[in-house]
């Protein structure tokens, strides 16, 4: 049976904001009922499992698998557990065992279980996605970095939790669910009226290249398409190169402004100049070669190819 939480409030100095009077605020241990239950799913390798492993967190569904191809011991999980990542805490990865299959749930060893039969686990879930609780989860971690970090266990029963009574709980889940999804429903519109835009702007560039937005303009001063002359870059370009490797080695808190990749962007000719890095020009070849004048155009040929920027002043050196 799930014990009833205490309403015992913590400390006003290790609250970390105030809530209303008739919440209190708990910690993930006092609410966690969860008492680790290991399961090897060799042992019964025709046996079906539906298996929550962080990598299938991603689709938001778990997989389904014989116990034969699942490599090692799991967790047995019931539907309404909360499921908290241990790996890399930055990525917020938090999960509820929904139960897709009448099959036996197991999660992976890298979750947390949180279980608690007298909360809302929807509550739960959101209040561990929350920025707070995302800080904790930082506070106190092992290793390097990156996959090689890791939340620890100990310090996460640790952490408070805002605790409102049950049935408000599920007026914040609710209110959370249905502005979430007006969220996503703006976030598709947005993204539809971002492609149609980027449709939009090649047709434009399309249409200016091949003389149809100045189509009006030469009929009326009665020229035709023929006026136009095709020539190569090379009989229009009095320079182009491609500017000498290595220039990491000559970075430096002042001289001449460095442009890189990051300076251009697909959406504008306008160089970014919110970071920029300084060099002192070396004396040889390579560093003239490599000078900027206004009117310079800079196109990107590595990584992210066909950025241009358009050089239309001089920029000063910081000194």
């Amino acid at each position: 049976m799930a014990r009833t939480v205490k309403k015992k409030a913590l400390t006003l100095e290790a609250q970390p904001y105030p809530v209303p009077d008739n919440w209190v605020w708990t910690t993930v241990g006092i609410l966690n009922d969860y008492a680790g239950n290991s399961v090897d799913p060799a042992k019964t390798p025709d046996e079906v499992f539906e298996l929550y492993s962080v990598p299938s967190s991603a689709d938001n569904y778990p997989e389904v698998l014989l116990g034969i191809e699942i490599g090692s011991t799991k967790q047995r999980v019931k539907k309404g557990d909360v499921l908290l990542c241990k790996i890399n805490p930055r990525i917020n990865r938090v999960w509820k065992v929904c139960q897709h299959t009448e099959h036996s749930l197991l999660a992976s060893s890298e979750w947390i279980v949180a279980r608690n039969g007298t909360t809302n686990c929807n509550y739960l879930m959101w209040c561990f996605k929350s920025e707070y609780f995302r800080e904790y989860m930082l506070s106190n971690v092992s290793g390097v970095g990156g996959s090689l970090m890791r939340a620890q266990p100990k310090y996460v029963q640790t952490y408070p939790v805002p605790l409102p009574p049950l049935a408000e709980q599920q007026r914040i889940v609710d209110r959370i669910e249905r502005l979430l999804s007006k969220l996503d429903a703006a976030k598709e519109l947005a993204q539809s009226v971002l492609d149609s835009f980027e449709d939009r702007k090649t047709a434009l560039l399309i249409d200016a290249f091949s003389g149809k937005i100045t189509e009006l303009w030469r009929r009326e001063h009665g020229l035709n398409i023929n006026s136009w002359k095709e020539h190569i870059t090379n009989d229009l370009l009095n320079y182009v190169t491609s500017g000498s490797r290595g220039w990491a080695k000559y970075y430096a808190d002042d001289g001449a402004i460095f442009f890189r990749m990051g300076n251009l962007d697909h959406g504008t000719i306008d160089l970014d100049l919110k970071d920029v890095r300084y060099v002192c020009i070396p004396s040889k070849a390579e560093g003239q070669r490599s000078r900027v004048q206004k009117g310079d155009i800079l196109i990107s040929i590595t990584a992210d190819v066909g950025m241009v920027g358009l050089a239309l002043q001089l920029y000063n050196s910081k000194k």
